[in-house]
């Protein structure tokens, strides 16, 4: 579990990074720009050095994957790296990065950017956010069966969704964690937590950039609307998901789309209004439960009855006039096909009514027929979806039918407008909405979902409001006692919630006395919490504070720095003439004379090291020989003088002459050995010159320094 943690984690911070650099400019030549100061700063600590000769490129994957947590095919990872060495190339006039055919490459005496500060402003951000989360759980007595891991596989989860389309990956179950999401409801309002989070998600679909190459939109593609996205396109919704449809069909527009619209739909969205505005004033527990029922539209806009009722007798004219939708008009022989279709049979299990079931195979039936029945595989070629805004048990259709499909590599006929926004962003980025709004739908939309998915069946819950209604006056049941008993149905600390009506059907007092007791409750659960919320919040606020200062002073020094640079530019450009660089001095002419002067040290620093160490290899090389030579000079003179008594001592004393071969022996091999490491072993080598100190004219130099020393020449 910590390990998966941990690999989360990575992910997070890289998000994060990917986010800063995505905020701070734009896309130059393509969309693949964003990861190439993840790929430099596994090159600066793969190769400190800037000299390489790689076999493969995955030896740089490996480390991205161990350090970032992201997976780069090698296709891509190629690509990257060629942009990288044509930048470095082109500026130096030289080749100093060569990448070939194989994967193979080599790096010349080239130093690249380490981005340590923008990594570990990511890092602090998302560890504050992580702690914020883990703390959260713990208040919620969660903390053994919710972890950080929960927390980034929600906010990724809408990337694995598109990429369900785009990259033929396999459709994954989606994260339905209703306390992750209530965590994001409560920060929303705190900047600083809420940010990072939008980073988080940001960079997470940035990386559908590593398996997806977009090509242009393409045009005059037909878009058949559900239901559910008319409901949330005419304010009947919540204001973020009645943003994401009309931010849609704005953008749509702008492309060519067309939009259209089924009889039957209109027919059923009059249907469900008319029964809303039935049960409009019955309604207490729906509105408390789900934030994207109509009720809750009702109240927001003050709408009662018959403004529902007006609005439904007026959608034809809406739609058409105000959004553009055609509608179609005749739909028997889609209605006579569909019937006897294999998704009728599949959403007739799910699906409230036959009526709903057959609805939803007739969209399903027509878009196959402006496809030309055949399967599309990639998405680029699709010509018609069915678009719905679907959430909670609504979207069940679409997984149903997703099984249905036995290619599953080919696109299906249905998609949600969130994914469908998401692909049209990414394809162009720039294309009519900001970073900030996109972020924002996506996340409420990621919300709204894991909020309503664990909620009962709309009928359970219809049921329970009514014998709320029926029995509350009798019993006492308040509209306190009616709020916390949705919290706990939300909160999934009812299980059964069909249990309370089955309750009510045998006795209204035993029913009464039960929401009562679970009222109660969650009135204790919520004053509990309420203290340690209120002390998370607090020291929420001074780390937050401190980060954020962090952060703003970071900030600032790189907004110093930029000004710094550009003045020294300007200033030496005004005294190019002095400084014999040309009457006109480009910023890419400073940036070459600035590496050429590096490399210049550099090697003046690899002369120095080779000097000093061929000094220090001469002395030994004297003192070795030196001492040999003495040590033979010595032995002979001794042999010459006392030639016969040493060699009488010796032979009548036999240890002596065991003891003094082994001397002999030993210190040999010691003088050897030593000379043998001092002179011909690399590692001894390397390691003397590393603790050598280098002199300041062989230091690296900064390219504000180098400016500044240029500023100084007459």
């Amino acid at each position: 579990m910590a390990q998966n943690n941990a690999q989360f984690q990575k992910r997070a911070i890289a998000y994060s990074f990917l986010a800063h650099i995505r905020n701070s400019g734009t896309f130059v030549d393509g969309p693949l720009d964003i990861f190439i100061p993840i790929v430099k700063n596994a090159l600066s600590e793969l190769y400190p050095n800037g000299t390489v000769k790689g076999a493969a490129l995955t030896e740089i994957t490996e480390k991205i994957e161990e350090r970032f947590g992201l997976d780069i095919p090698t296709p891509v990872m190629h690509n990257i790296m060629r942009k990288i060495a044509d930048t470095v190339n082109t500026s130096n006039g030289k080749q100093d990065i060569t990448i070939f055919s194989d994967g193979a490459f080599t790096i010349e005496k080239f130093i690249f950017e380490e981005y340590k500060e923008q990594i570990q402003s990511s890092k602090d951000e998302v560890g504050k956010v992580l702690k914020l989360f883990r703390e959260f759980c713990c208040i919620y007595k969660l903390g053994d069966t919710v972890n950080e891991s929960d927390l980034i596989g929600f906010i990724e989860q809408n990337r694995a969704d598109i990429s369900y389309y785009l990259s033929h990956e396999p459709k994954k179950e989606n994260c339905t964690n209703s306390i992750v999401a209530q965590f994001v409801t409560m920060f929303r309002n705190a900047p600083q937590v809420y940010e990072t989070l939008r980073n988080i998600y940001l960079g997470s679909m940035l990386t559908s950039y590593l398996t997806y190459q977009p090509q242009n939109v393409m045009m005059g593609v037909e878009l058949l609307l559900d239901t559910n996205f008319i409901v949330s396109l005419l304010d009947l919704n919540t204001p973020e998901s009645t943003k994401t449809c009309r931010t849609f069909i704005e953008t749509s527009k702008s492309l060519g789309y067309t939009f259209t619209i089924l009889k039957d739909t209109i027919e059923e969205f009059q249907s469900l209004l008319s029964y809303k505005a039935q049960n409009l004033n019955q309604a207490i527990i729906a509105k408390s439960i789900n934030k994207e029922d109509i009720y809750n539209a009702c109240d927001r806009r003050n709408l009662n009855c018959a403004d529902l009722e007006r609005i439904a007798d007026n959608i034809e004219e809406t739609l058409t006039e105000q959004f553009g939708v055609r509608i179609i008009p005749h739909t028997e022989k889609l209605k006579g096909k569909a019937r006897y279709s294999n998704e009728y049979n599949s959403f007739k299990k799910i699906r409230s009514t036959e009526k709903s079931a057959l609805h939803d195979a007739m969209a399903v039936q027509y878009v196959k027929e402006k496809r030309g029945n055949k399967p599309i595989y990639d998405f680029d070629k699709v010509n018609c979806w069915f678009v719905n805004n679907a959430i909670s048990h609504c979207s069940e259709h679409i997984e149903q039918l997703e099984r249905l499909q036995k290619d599953y590599t080919a696109q299906p006929e249905i998609i949600k407008v969130d994914d469908l926004l998401n692909i049209i962003w990414l394809s162009n980025p720039s294309n009519g909405f900001v970073n900030t709004d996109f972020v924002d739908m996506g996340i409420a939309s990621m919300v709204s979902y894991n909020l309503n998915s664990t909620l009962p069946k709309a009928r359970i819950i219809k049921e329970l409001d009514e014998n709320i209604q029926k029995y509350r006056d009798d019993n006492t049941i308040t509209d306190k006692d009616v709020v916390r008993l949705s919290t706990r149905i939300v909160q999934r600390q009812i299980d059964d919630v069909q249990a309370l009506n089955d309750l009510a059907k045998k006795d209204g007092a035993q029913f009464a006395a039960k929401v009562k007791e679970e009222a109660t409750k969650q009135e204790q659960i919520d004053n509990e919490r309420a203290l340690k919320l209120d002390m998370l919040m607090k020291s929420m606020a001074k780390g937050i504070e401190e980060l954020h200062q962090n952060k703003e002073r970071l900030d600032q020094r790189h907004h110093e720095k930029m000004i710094d640079l550009k003045e020294q530019e300007q200033a030496i450009r005004e005294k190019s003439n002095r400084l014999n660089i040309g009457e006109q001095v480009s910023k890419v002419q400073l940036h070459n004379a600035w590496t050429r002067e590096n490399t210049h040290r550099k090697g003046k620093w690899e002369e120095y090291q080779n000097a000093e160490f061929d000094k220090k290899k001469n002395l030994w090389n004297k003192m070795f020989w030196g001492t040999i030579i003495l040590l033979v000079i010595t032995m002979s003179l001794c042999i010459f003088v006392f030639g016969k008594e040493v060699y009488r001592f010796i032979s009548e004393n036999s240890v002596f002459s065991i003891v003094g071969s082994l001397f002999v022996l030993c210190f040999s091999g010691i003088v050897i050995k030593n000379y043998n490491e001092w002179c011909h072993n690399p590692n001894y080598e390397k390691e003397f010159k590393n603790n050598l100190n280098r002199l300041p004219e062989m230091q690296e130099i900064s390219y504000e320094d180098f400016l500044r020393e240029l500023q100084k020449q007459d």
